[in-house]
């Protein structure tokens, strides 16, 4: 991230790199930005490096797929950012407690980070916070991570990366996505449930909140592309919450005197599990988020 960012100091916003022959544009424009994401969506893709690297892990999920295999993707995930969907604060409560119950209390020295990339869901706990935690959790954050890593690596000296024989990264590949399918299986057999209820003549809704792994399964049957859809939405929702969290904390560590205005604001909550609407109401709060996405506070 330094390198990077003594490139853009260097260089400006937007510059050009040659790499083992590979031509790069790179750009931190805000108006760059919009215009490729937004303005003319359309008339950018991935690339074939970008599907090529990604697919071992991610398959044809949203972060490795263009044009009609991109809105079905996104079609799937619109669900999961409704306001009904975020205002369920009671969802996460028991997950930020068991995080805050490995935190020591003998002021010795905590990685923050690890446990924030351990607050990950597949519509139902995988106890990967709880200490003894099992070892299939802890093994699929390893493996996802150093799948991860892998194909950063492979983004970097493309094409050449096809010469490198990496058994890690397949190894990494096959546990990662082999983890996911046991919860793929349960989301297939709930499907089948719902088939064989309504073939029964039962039309009763028993669901009682979203949960995408099972709405995927209503979609499709196919174990490969539920699993791609599982992994693409981890690695957006994981990583990019994790590093806002550490941020924030990183930020918090070192001014005392936003720490000390920030537990005022939320000592209004009495000790209570905020609510959707509360939440809102804690403008402080919300400044020091967005403050921490682009600039140390």
């Amino acid at each position: 991230m330094e390198y990077t960012l003594e490139k853009y100091r260097r260089h400006g916003n937007t510059f050009a790199t040659s790499v083992l022959g590979d031509d790069d544009i790179f750009t931190a424009e805000p108006e760059n930005i919009k215009t490729i994401l937004a303005v003319k969506f359309k008339q950018f893709d991935l690339g074939e490096t970008r599907r090529r690297t990604f697919h071992p892990l991610l398959g044809d999920g949203i972060f490795a797929a263009d044009g009609p295999q991109w809105e079905h993707s996104r079609t799937l995930l619109r669900p999961s950012f409704t306001r009904t969907q975020i205002a369920a604060t009671d969802l996460h409560e028991r997950h930020i407690q068991r995080l805050i119950s490995r935190i020591p209390r003998d002021g010795s020295t905590v990685d923050l980070q690890e446990l924030f990339f351990n607050l990950f869901l597949f519509g139902e706990s995988v106890e990967s916070l709880r200490l003894g935690s099992s070892a299939g959790s802890s093994s699929f954050a390893h493996h996802f991570n150093v799948a991860q890593d892998e194909i950063a690596f492979s983004m970097v000296i493309a094409p050449f990366d096809q010469l490198i024989f990496r058994p890690r990264f397949r190894e990494s590949v096959r546990e990662a996505r082999g983890y996911v399918g046991n919860f793929v299986k349960k989301a297939i057999e709930y499907r089948h449930s719902l088939d064989a209820e309504k073939h029964a003549g039962d039309t009763t809704d028993s669901q009682s909140r979203y949960v995408f792994l099972e709405e995927l399964a209503k979609e499709t049957d196919n174990p490969s592309d539920i699993t791609d859809q599982i992994l693409n939405i981890l690695l957006a929702g994981r990583d990019t919450t994790a590093s806002l969290l550490s941020m924030v904390f990183y930020n918090l560590a070192r001014r005392p005197d936003i720490w000390d205005l920030l537990r005022s604001e939320v000592a209004t909550l009495d000790g209570k599990c905020p609510s959707f609407e509360e939440l809102k109401q804690l403008k402080y709060l919300s400044w020091v988020i967005n403050e921490s996405k682009f600039n140390p506070v």
